[in-house]
């Protein structure tokens, strides 16, 4: 074979003289462990003498490391006086380095002219939503926005007091004839404020003082952070005795009902004693009493339940002594109120847009993306992807102060891959420009299209991957709202939190591990929304930087096209939503751990998919794993329509999950196979399919690419796959056992 090389300059072609290191040059192709496409890579430098020295090394001087310039390789055949274009790869002249020696030569590093190095070098560059972006062939404008209707989540307020409490005390009531005093019920916070309010001395006041004592105002047992009307559940069962000393009295005892210090209401008479109480006499009363009442509250506003006992002394003189013991063997309290606000504007951004406009941002021009997943119909795809119904924003947002949404592809990807099983390669289009696509995984690895088949290969290793293979998994969302608010016990109710798997593998101790660092979590976006309604809305909030998820109503007019994307989606698209407060105002209930598990099971599950039945077992979570749903629709985490538990285990073969088999196995297949430029080339240009391949004339393996490194001076390469799933080998070749012959002894 005999090869020419070019370099491409724009509409200029310079033919130049064989670069040095050609015979050493190594082209792979290999698949990405986070991306799941297919890039590639060239393993060494080429030196440049004569023509090529000069144009290079002139063109770096004079127009800088971002030039563009090609290297276009073609090759001739013995038995033919035509050349063929086999390769045409990008001269990276940021790897530039002029030799100076004797002959004048330069070392250069090629790259594919793919966008690998654009992703590569630019993954983690800030995007500004906001803003105008120029790129290397328009001015394009800032993305559009989708202003958003944030609807109420509505908080369900719990708050729960129980204990038990003895009091036991004399009161001198000389100075306070008449008078009633008032007891805090044992449901402070801190028990030694309760402490320093009883004694003989300051736990009463005075219908006759117009001031409260200074501790009175102390007394909060219950702050509103919300307006709303409360119901307060109470349940308090008691016994009470009393003895006086050298004055007969009436007394009652009532549970009364205090806001921000001032008397509400007595809920109820518990103890009331008409006739008069004989003096050195002890009186018991057992009693209990139970109810509800509802109470409107303001922000900020708090709430005292007291146990208000009023004496009445006869007229007369003597001591005034009370010896009170008091014992509540139950106290329960609830606070509840199903608190919803006002709703409010935010500014969003949908997926597609998202992406399209970071891609752009990556690779520099305006044509850089593309996704069925995540497409539209009203952006010229077939029809709307089955994840385009998502918007991204962030805090500031929620909260309305309209700030920019920053994005990176790195995190962009991972997030969303993370939650949707994702995978992104490059792509050229039938004008041969390259964007970036982002598909479901098993786009990546396409089990229905053979790329080509590889016959009678002298030695085939077949091993166990132990890259592929995991003993536990973590999956879910790194940040979430469970532990904001007054009630811990109300956002337990939270869902799109983390979850704990062990997979059935005692033999490696790996973790798979896919952690969204985007929230999704309803609570945190309605407590990050809720804080504009604050007093302290101008307080930084702790998810201001942060990006949510919001998914978006799936209606869709008589042409397909999506008309409420502007509307959060609520549970109009469940059938069953269990286990969860208020899911008709709840926002994202499709983005569950549980649900990312499904999908990613195509992923890991031909480790262990040996044997029928085996399964991920649920092992611990975060917040509310009770939660069950059935959801409506086509989605692939859709679990065939039927009721999902989120602490459920899942086995590989679940008949309800079936479109999510697994894709490969943990096995890796190598070898070594004649490859010329053109097959290489074909490979290249169709990398998501699989290979066949034997050791026979009788297929025994598929695999789908993880490497391959091919050596054009030597004419082979070195292949490594990944082992299709459910492709068990056939092997052709019998073994034949040769007959003993006794050797003949020759002097």
């Amino acid at each position: 074979m005999e090869y020419r090389f070019t370099i491409i300059d724009g509409e200029t072609e310079i033919e130049i003289d064989e670069p040095i290191g050609w015979d050493r040059c190594k082209f792979t192709l290999v698949r990405d462990d986070n991306y799941h496409g297919i890039f590639t890579m060239y393993s060494t430098d080429l030196e440049f003498v004569g023509n090529g020295y000069t144009y290079i090394s002139e063109t770096f001087y004079n127009k800088g490391i971002e030039y563009f310039l090609q290297l276009k390789i073609e090759e001739r055949c013995n038995s033919s006086y035509e050349y063929s274009t086999q390769l045409i790869t990008r001269i990276n002249l940021s790897r530039f380095k002029d030799l100076f020696n004797v002959y004048c030569s330069c070392k250069v590093n090629l790259e594919d002219t793919s966008s690998q190095m654009l992703i590569k070098n630019n993954a983690d560059k800030l995007v500004n939503l906001s803003e105008s972006l120029s790129v290397s062939d328009a001015e394009l404008q800032p993305v559009t926005i989708n202003e958003m209707t944030m609807h109420s989540k509505a908080i369900v307020l719990t708050t729960v007091f129980k204990d038990a409490i003895l009091l036991n005390q004399s009161i001198n009531m000389d100075d306070i004839d008449n008078q009633a005093i008032a007891i805090p019920l044992w449901l402070l916070v801190d028990s030694d404020d309760l402490n320093s309010a009883i004694s003989s001395t300051n736990f009463f006041w005075s219908r006759n003082t117009s001031s409260y004592p200074t501790w009175w105002t102390n007394v909060t047992q219950f702050r509103a952070n919300y307006s709303g009307v409360y119901e307060i559940d109470y349940n308090i069962v008691s016994q009470t005795k009393f003895t006086v000393s050298a004055r007969d009295f009436e007394m009652n005892i009532a549970i009364a009902l205090y806001k921000n210090g001032n008397l509400v209401q007595d809920l109820t008479d518990i103890v009331s004693r008409e006739e008069y109480i004989i003096t050195e006499e002890t009186y018991t009363d057992n009693w209990n009493t139970n109810g509800t009442v509802s109470i409107t509250l303001d922000e900020d506003d708090y709430v005292s339940i007291f146990y208000r006992v009023r004496f009445i002394f006869l007229s007369g003189v003597g001591s005034g002594v009370v010896d009170w013991e008091h014992y509540s063997s139950v106290q329960d309290v609830t606070f509840k109120s199903n608190t919803e606000t006002a709703s409010s504007n935010a500014n969003t951004f949908l997926i597609h847009e998202c992406y399209e406009r970071v891609s752009q941002s990556v690779l520099n021009k305006k044509d850089a993306f593309k996704s069925n997943y995540f497409g539209r119909k009203n952006l010229g795809y077939g029809s709307n992807g089955l994840g385009s119904f998502t918007a991204l924003t962030n805090g500031f947002n929620i909260r309305s102060f309209n700030k920019p949404v920053l994005l990176k592809l790195s995190e962009l990807f991972n997030s969303t891959s993370s939650v949707n099983c994702l995978g992104l390669g490059i792509e050229q289009d039938e004008t041969d420009n390259e964007y970036i696509r982002v598909e479901p995984l098993e786009y990546f690895y396409d089990g229905d299209r053979e790329i080509t088949s590889m016959l009678n290969i002298a030695n085939i290793s077949v091993d166990s991957n132990e890259n592929l293979i995991f003993n536990t998994c973590e999956i879910g969302f790194d940040k979430y709202g469970t532990e904001e608010g007054t009630d811990k016990q109300n956002t337990l109710d939270g869902f799109a939190t983390r979850h704990t798997y062990n997979f059935p593998i005692t033999t490696v101790k790996k973790v798979f591990t896919k952690i969204s660092n985007y929230i999704a979590d309803h609570y945190a976006i309605e407590f990050t929304r809720r804080v504009q309604y604050l007093t302290t809305s101008t307080n930084q909030w702790k998810f201001d930087d942060d990006i949510f998820f919001i998914c978006t109503n799936r209606s869709e007019d008589e042409n397909g096209i999506a008309i409420s994307l502007n509307i959060a989606e609520k549970n109009e698209n469940f059938e069953v939503t269990n286990n969860i407060l208020a899911p008709e105002t709840g926002y994202n209930l499709r983005l569950t751990p549980a649900r990312m598990m499904l999908l990613w099971n195509k992923f890991f599950s031909g480790v262990y998919s040996k044997s029928v039945g085996n399964s991920v077992k649920f092992s611990n979570g975060i917040s509310n794993y009770l939660y069950q749903s059935k959801m409506n629709g086509n989605t692939n985490d859709r679990y065939n329509n039927q009721l999902l538990e989120e602490n459920q285990n899942i086995a590989w073969d679940d008949e309800n999950n079936s479109n999510n088999l697994p894709i490969t196995e943990p096995i890796s297949i190598k070898y070594t196979y004649p490859t010329s430029l053109e097959l290489f080339n074909t490979i290249k240009s169709n990398p998501k399919g699989y290979i066949s391949c034997s050791k026979s004339s009788t297929i025994e393996h598929r695999g789908f690419i993880k490497m391959i490194t091919f050596t054009p001076n030597d004419g082979t390469a070195e292949y490594e796959l990944i082992r299709l799933f459910g492709n068990e080998p056939q092997c052709n070749l019998k073994y034949v056992e040769c007959p003993y012959v006794e050797p003949e002894y020759v002097e």
